[in-house]
């Protein structure tokens, strides 16, 4: 079996390190430069410096070209995740839509929400938080208590969710919620909703860590309201639903920890 990278993997390699050398300051490649800026400030130059990698096309390295993305494949994107940590590349602001969210749409979303949804989050110009702990549902998900209740064409949302990476910078968020009976499993009745995080019903609160920064957050929703068309995966379906979306976290992750080991080492 051959393990190395194929030609294309290493044209790939060069025309990313070609970009790279033009595209990235030094300074920003320099932990000393983001030292003295404070979260948010820090937020928004990755978030425009990701806005110039999908410009470039160096975005959505996996994803189908019908969606903005490069079509490439998945050694493709080890290199890319490669030269990206050599080059000590800013982190993205938005892993969760873009690793996670995207590819679940892209499988179980409407036309609607693919539309909607992909290519703005390519861009960037949606950012995209996971709600799924609360304070008395971590390791077992399945025992979440927020509820959902059908009124007319949208659901009512009531109810808290904890350790919400982005919380204090999201605009939307893909959160589990109760809108059915369990029938005698707790896994039944749950839906995936996309909801607006920039309604009155709807709080984010920081989290502070010891070093200052909100990385994560609590959010708080009181008769928010999320439209039937903001389903994700269809009425019920939201355990499933997550078991999917988590199927790419866990990928994503392997990915990510095997270039940050061959950064330090």
């Amino acid at each position: 079996m051959d393990l190395r990278f194929s030609d294309e993997d290493e044209d790939f390699r060069r025309e990313l390190r070609t970009w790279l050398g033009q595209a990235l300051p030094q300074d920003m490649r320099e932990q000393s430069f983001w030292r003295d800026k404070t979260d948010d400030e820090s937020f928004q130059i990755r978030r425009e410096w990701e806005a110039g990698k999908a410009e470039a096309g160096f975005a959505g390295i996996l994803w189908p070209t019908e969606y903005g993305g490069r079509g490439g494949t998945p050694t493709m994107k080890a290199v890319y995740d490669m030269e990206m940590a050599a080059a000590n590349a800013p982190t993205t602001v938005n892993p969760l839509g873009l690793s996670f969210l995207a590819p679940t749409v892209m499988m179980l979303g409407t036309e609607e929400q693919k539309r909607d949804i992909i290519k703005p989050l390519l861009r960037n110009e949606v950012i995209w938080c996971q709600g799924f702990s609360e304070p008395g549902a971590g390791s077992d998900l399945a025992a979440l208590q927020m509820k959902a209740e059908l009124q007319g064409d949208s659901y009512v949302v009531n109810g808290q969710k904890i350790w919400t990476t982005n919380a204090m910078h999201g605009d939307k968020i893909f959160t589990m919620a109760r809108t059915g009976e369990s029938g005698g499993s707790k896994h039944a009745g749950i839906s995936m909703l996309l909801v607006d995080m920039k309604q009155s019903g709807v709080e984010a609160r920081p989290l502070k860590q010891m070093t200052g920064a909100s990385e994560f957050g609590e959010v708080w929703f009181t008769d928010a309201l999320c439209p039937t068309t903001e389903v994700l995966g269809g009425e019920g379906n939201g355990w499933a639903t997550a078991m999917l979306l988590l199927s790419f976290e866990r990928g994503s992750s392997a990915i990510g920890q095997y270039t940050e080991f061959r950064k330090m080492w």
